[in-house]
């Protein structure tokens, strides 16, 4: 008995050695694979940075700027028609292209890696973050060529430390809720504490991005190197060069020139599947909070609108891209702090319709109007943070501005309708009004017009009263 159990006892520790073994085998097998394929994507663009280039033209695309009321309109007849609306089109927002991290280098290197504690702090928008150092980096002099260009990557992309500092700042990126443009930003700024000249800035933050899975590419004109990135939304007022059906956007550094007339890049693309640098946000970035306000005059009283300024900064700085993008991105908390003040007390013991118009009432009287011609110069939507920062706010702003408002104080559900030279919201309300309204997914939602001083829900300027306007969703 004693033998057999022994014996019975052997046999599943073999097998389970052996399992072991084979196991080990393959992934041992599977790493050197993972290497050598890593290691000849890596080489063969490498032999295409050092031949193949070719000189592109750089394009910009203006944003259409319809014509817009010089002064807010004013509501003249109160009287309310009943109206469904047609639409002329619908459009809805992209869905976030962004993936997780997926670098074309083995997990295990990283996880065997033990870096030096060095590091530097960074000031990103008022955040710190730490940026490991990278002290075996060569140091890379202009003039840049294509030589150097391509020697800059192949010893990014085989420097143990190099990698590790990009593996870092990509999670770090995660951990700060950064979309795919924020993770541009933090690399960029990351990048000035690792390399002096601004050519080796770009050449890094151009090698994390293709070895994070982005879609990037790098240009030379005359002795300075360039970012061009290819974004999922088209965007204006940014130089781009075409190659086949994509567009790659110039991406500046501080000190750079922001146009020129072409510039040269390789021909070829990076091995393998990359992905657009994705510019939907669907939640702020959590940066340390740096509270600005402002005081304006609502019926008489005194009101104090708070904003993160940081959040304002980073804002500032996006991308001028598509309209629906701006719809999503909530108030921060520092600004909902402020706004309860007002609004709390304002809704208590309304009904549903009635909140509504007292929030757009607000938004209405409350704010001022310019055109953004007037304002910045250029068509220039902005995200509902910043809406309650710039003094004045034309009807695209406010239209973002009240969706973030009803959504967090009522919970209701809207879409933006676009007219010509003019945009509106309508909201999904449960109980059913007169008033003009659209059909969408089988609800009424009814025109609330935030720019149309003295409306109420269901009130249609009389101007687009036969015309069918573009539906928005996000």
């Amino acid at each position: 008995f004693l033998i057999s159990n022994s014996l019975v006892k052997a046999q599943p520790d073999t097998s389970r050695n052996e399992f072991q073994r084979s196991f080990d085998d393959f992934l041992k097998s599977s790493q050197q694979e993972f290497e050598a394929f890593k290691n000849s994507n890596d080489s063969v663009f490498y032999g295409f940075l050092k031949d193949a280039w070719t000189e592109f033209d750089l394009l910009i695309d203006e944003k259409p700027k319809p014509p817009k009321p010089e002064d807010q309109p004013e509501i003249k007849i109160k009287k309310v028609k009943s109206r469904e609306i047609e639409p002329a089109t619908r459009r809805t927002l992209l869905q976030d292209s962004g993936k997780q991290i997926q670098f074309h280098l083995a997990p295990n290197t990283y996880e065997e890696y033990k870096p030096a504690k060095k590091y530097h702090t960074i000031n990103f928008y008022g955040t710190k973050v730490d940026v490991f150092k990278i002290p075996s980096a060569a140091k890379w002099q202009a003039p840049f060529t294509k030589d150097k260009v391509a020697g800059f990557f192949i010893e990014a992309v085989n420097n143990d430390e190099l990698v590790y500092a990009v593996y870092d700042l990509y999670n770090k990126a995660s951990h700060k809720n950064l979309n795919n443009w924020g993770y541009i930003r933090l690399l960029q700024e990351a990048s000035a504490s690792l390399f002096s000249s601004v050519n080796e800035q770009v050449l890094f933050t151009w090698t994390a991005l293709i070895k994070t899975g982005y879609d990037a590419r790098i240009g030379l004109h005359q002795d300075d190197l360039y970012l061009l990135v290819n974004f999922d939304v088209p965007v204006y007022y940014s130089q781009y060069l075409m190659k086949g059906n994509k567009k790659y956007y110039l991406v500046t550094f501080n000190g750079q020139r922001k146009k020129n007339e072409s510039i040269t890049s390789v021909k070829a693309d990076y091995p393998g599947e990359m992905s657009p640098v994705s510019l939907v946000i669907e939640s702020n970035p959590i940066l340390d909070n740096s509270t600005g306000s402002r005081k304006l005059t609502y019926k008489g009283e005194k009101v104090s609108l708070s904003y993160n300024e940081n959040l304002v900064k980073f804002y500032k700085g996006y991308p001028n891209c598509d309209l629906a993008l701006y719809f999503p991105p909530p108030l921060s908390e520092v600004s909902l702090g402020g706004l309860d003040n007002l609004f709390i007390p304002l809704l208590k013991n309304k009904s549903e319709t009635e909140r509504v118009n007292a929030i757009l009432d607000f938004v209405q009287q409350g704010l001022a109007y310019d055109t953004d011609n007037e304002q910045f110069g250029f068509e220039n939507y902005l995200f509902a943070e910043e809406s309650l920062y710039y003094p004045s706010i034309d009807c695209e702003d406010r239209t973002v501005l009240l969706a973030q408002l009803i959504h967090h104080y009522l919970d209701l559900e809207t879409i933006a309708l676009a007219f010509p030279g003019h945009v509106s919201l309508a909201v999904s309300l449960s109980e059913n009004i007169d008033g003009s309204f659209i059909q969408h997914k089988g609800e009424k939602y009814f025109v609330c017009d935030p720019t149309y001083i003295g409306s109420r829900c269901g009130m249609l300027m009389p101007e687009f009263s036969n015309v069918n306007p573009e539906v928005i969703t996000y």
